[in-house]
């Protein structure tokens, strides 16, 4: 028996050992992974998690002239259905294609559509500001840096990422699993952003989203060893 259960852990191990990404997050996804009634995305997607960010950001897009917006990865469009966008064309970009069919199903219109993107490798629309929120510590290391060196040879203007400043030491990890990131700590090392956001439910653990510059991210990243190791 205890050899059985062997061997069928084993298998198991190995077989989500050869997942891609897309296999993973498809996976969570179908499978609602997260176990929340309100939104496979899970519970960082409600709309009791997101109100103060969907407050915030119709502030952002009118202080930094947002015109466009790529929202990738965008989930199941829980709770971004509800932002207050005033005009601005909204993409969104999801590696789930099921997840893509139905958003588009159900909200696409004259400003709003959504699109397959794998964001470490696909190529990234043109746009002013792209909100990659709850995405990079679900990554490793390496798809964190490959995000990165993809965001870098776009044409996006601003990048606006979840940080999480109560994390004092960053851990790599496997891409699909979770580890807080510290977007401004080693190895990372980002430079202080234009602006913080806070993110999340009061009380919870602290939370926030950075506004950066692209070019300006690029330049500080130049030096990063760890980036030139995981991109050259």
């Amino acid at each position: 028996m205890k050899r059985a259960l062997t061997a069928a852990y084993l298998l198991a191990k190995r077989a989500l050992s050869l997942e891609t990404r897309q296999d993973r997050f498809r996976r969570y996804a179908l499978l609602n992974k997260w176990k929340n009634k309100e939104s496979v995305s899970g519970p960082g997607s409600t709309l009791a998690y997101t109100a103060r960010l969907r407050k915030a950001l119709p502030l952002v897009f009118d202080e930094f002239s947002i015109k466009t917006v790529l929202d990738a990865p965008c989930g199941d469009y829980n709770w971004m259905r509800l932002l207050e966008r005033s005009g601005v064309q909204y993409i969104g970009g999801e590696i789930v294609p099921e997840l893509v069919d139905a958003n588009n199903a159900r909200y696409r219109d004259e400003v709003t559509r959504f699109i397959y993107c794998d964001i470490v490798e696909d190529e990234l629309p043109a746009v002013d500001l792209w909100i990659c929120r709850d995405t990079l510590f679900h990554f490793s290391y390496t798809d964190v840096f490959k995000t990165l060196d993809n965001l870098f040879r776009s044409e996006i203007k601003y990048f606006l990422a979840t940080h999480c400043p109560g994390q004092l030491e960053n851990s790599d990890t496997r891409t699909g699993s979770c580890f807080s990131r510290n977007l401004v700590g080693q190895p990372f090392c980002f430079p202080e952003p234009h602006l913080w956001l806070e993110d999340g439910i009061e009380g919870g653990p602290r939370r926030q989203m950075g506004l950066w510059e692209v070019k300006a991210l690029q330049a500080a990243l130049a030096d990063n060893t760890a980036f030139q190791e995981r991109t050259a």
